[in-house]
């Protein structure tokens, strides 16, 4: 993209939204020869996203085969790999992310125990008053990052991020710059530190899930004799980039306030989650006292006989329990739960089913694009050009997909059992659904995947429609939150500590 049409947009994009854009922003397009060469791997197993599933990790008796967990741990031994696993939070989560993001830092911890990884937390607020979360982190031993003890200073000594910078891409790139501090005093290579962040608020999640999304990246660097792991070791060669594919599922509110509070345990798999809906629906059914309360009582008893080692998916649901069970339990489950993502679904709509261009192409391939659970190599975070708070993740992936930086690598979509989160105010999932679509459609621009007239052209006019209660509606210009729009990659900045 010319200087000229560069200048004309950020210019645009302070004026109508008082957005900063810091200086030397480079955003290099893939050339031509380089993206035909991928669009020509589609169809093969060596594309640009390399579709990995639970049942990748599985043996024919839907087992986890404990041959990729050995080479796993042996191959982070003998290549010298670090791998960073653990989530954001911030004091404003009161009590609600102790019990959720407690079970996921639990779920971590036999991980840790086995040398696969370093959970961590990386935690906006004050260290003196820390949330219930924090207290439980620092008393289960799990390594504490208080960003908020330094300010963040571009190549200019300028302040970029105060000391109470608030927002997720503000608390992960404090984190990645502290982190790297640490790495550079062990002269480890950056290419070999893996960092994953995960979300505090999941109210169901499969810890087997963290296992696979740090495992794709080990097994690039992996090597075996054997024929089914080979196999998979080929399919993710080249793989930097780790994603959470899982299906986002709304839960009644009602069950996550029972979560949230701890008077019902976190969610645990897939066949917890059909035994929960199983339930409710008992509950329901005895007031009618309806012929169906054997049936279903009788298939939690044959779900919960099962061997506790088995891992049951939705694609596997159907060899192990009967076509007429298989027809209840999908009627019960449409009945409390249901696909999620207040956010994800219109994106999908604007930028994946309503055009046709290769990075539409590209996006449609990932069965969850907003999922919070990314990770990559140090090496990469401290290239990226991160987008504001809730547009962190749409920023990591188109560029993944279409800057010249990351041409030779490849990123996993990893498809997860469901999971579910914590339900956001409708007024924050506006600002959430205004800044994606925004930071992901001035990418596009500086791409060259749109142009810059058609972009200033939609977004001098563009509206959201707010529905009230009574049915009526009106339309407001979109307004995302004032700030930086993009942070210049971390490699140009450094953290101190305030005086």
């Amino acid at each position: 993209m010319s200087e000229d049409t560069v200048n004309r947009l950020e210019q645009f994009l302070r004026k109508r939204f008082a957005f900063q854009i810091p200086d030397n922003l480079i955003f290099k397009r893939l050339s031509e020869e380089q993206l035909q060469t991928w669009l020509k791997r589609e169809s093969t197993r060596r594309s640009k996203i390399a579709q990995l599933s639970v049942n990748d990790f599985l043996t024919d008796e839907f087992m986890f085969d404990e041959r990729i967990e050995k080479l796993v741990i042996n191959t982070i031994i003998e290549k010298n790999l670090k791998i960073y696993c653990g989530i954001v939070s911030y004091d404003g989560r009161g009590t609600s992310a102790l019990k959720t993001g407690g079970n996921t830092l639990n779920n971590l911890k036999k991980f840790e125990e086995k040398g696969c990884l370093t959970r961590f937390l990386s935690y906006q607020g004050n260290k003196r008053n820390p949330s219930p979360l924090c207290c439980f982190a620092l008393k289960e031993g799990v390594k504490v990052y208080f960003v908020d003890n330094v300010t963040v200073v571009n190549s200019q000594n300028l302040k970029l991020l105060g000391k109470k910078a608030r927002g997720k891409t503000e608390n992960i790139l404090k984190f990645l710059i502290m982190l790297n501090q640490e790495i550079q005093q062990s002269q480890t290579d950056p290419r070999k530190v893996f960092v994953l962040f995960l979300d505090d608020d999941y109210t169901l999640l499969d810890d087997r899930a963290h296992f696979i999304l740090y495992a794709a990246w080990v097994l690039s660097f992996a090597k075996s004799n054997q024929k089914e792991l080979t196999r998979l070791i080929n399919h993710c060669k080249n793989v930097t980039f780790i994603k959470n594919g899982g299906v986002r599922i709304h839960m009644p509110a009602f069950l996550t306030d029972k979560i949230i509070s701890g008077e019902h345990e976190v969610i645990k798999d897939y066949r917890s989650l059909i035994i929960e809906a199983l339930r409710l629906e008992i509950n329901e059914e005895q007031m009618a006292a309806t012929s169906d309360l054997n049936q279903m009582k009788k298939l939690i008893d044959d779900l919960q006989r099962l061997s506790p080692n088995l891992v049951l998916t939705p694609e596997n649901l159907p060899e192990i329990i009967s076509h007429d069970e298989i027809i209840l339990i999908r009627h019960i489950m449409k009945k409390y739960f249901y696909a999620g993502g207040r956010v994800t679904k219109p994106f999908t709509r604007k930028h994946v089913h309503e055009s046709e261009n290769f990075l539409s192409h590209w996006l449609g391939s990932f069965t969850y694009i907003l999922h919070g659970d990314q990770g990559t190599t140090l090496d990469n975070w401290f290239s990226l050009k991160l987008g504001q708070g809730y547009a962190f993740e749409s920023s990591v992936i188109i560029q993944f997909l279409m800057d010249e930086t990351y041409s030779d690598q490849r990123m996993a979509d990893i498809r997860n059992m469901p999971h579910a989160h914590q339900p956001q105010e409708q007024p924050q999932v506006n600002g959430m659904e205004d800044l994606v679509n925004l930071v992901t459609e001035t990418l596009r621009v500086y791409y060259g995947n749109w142009d810059l007239d058609s972009f200033i052209a939609r977004y001098q006019k563009r509206t959201r429609v707010i529905w009230n209660a009574d049915g009526s509606y009106v339309r407001e210009k979109v307004k995302p939150e004032k700030g930086i729009l993009f942070y210049p990659p971390a490699r140009y900045l450094r953290a101190v500590s305030p005086k």
